[in-house]
């Protein structure tokens, strides 16, 4: 994931400065998307996610690793600390004099 300082690419007057080496890339590709990262879910320690194969189907479980490792059919994913695993975000709509929204 690609970070920069949001004040980097603006100008006076909250307006979007196309000169940018993001924007550039961004509206030279059709399907490029900008979107702002409001909020991210972050690890503290190492952690999996299980999936449980039982008789009643199949269960997610969300724990902190207890060096167990699953059995038979369980499948799980380990995250390191500090890892980000989920975020919400919206999309920055910039118009064609560089002002920008939702």
């Amino acid at each position: 994931m690609l970070q920069i300082l949001v004040n980097v690419c603006l100008l006076d007057f909250r307006k979007i400065n196309f000169d940018h080496s993001l924007i550039r890339q961004s509206r030279s590709s059709r399907k490029a998307v900008l979107c702002v990262v409001m909020e991210s879910i972050r690890t503290t320690r190492q952690c999996s996610l299980s999936v449980h194969a039982g008789i009643r189907g199949e269960a997610m479980r969300f724990h902190f690793m207890d060096e167990q490792n699953p059995k038979g059919r369980d499948k799980a994913i380990v995250f390191p600390a500090h890892t980000t695993i989920a975020f919400s975000v919206f999309e920055l709509f910039i118009y064609l004099d560089g002002a920008f929204g939702e």
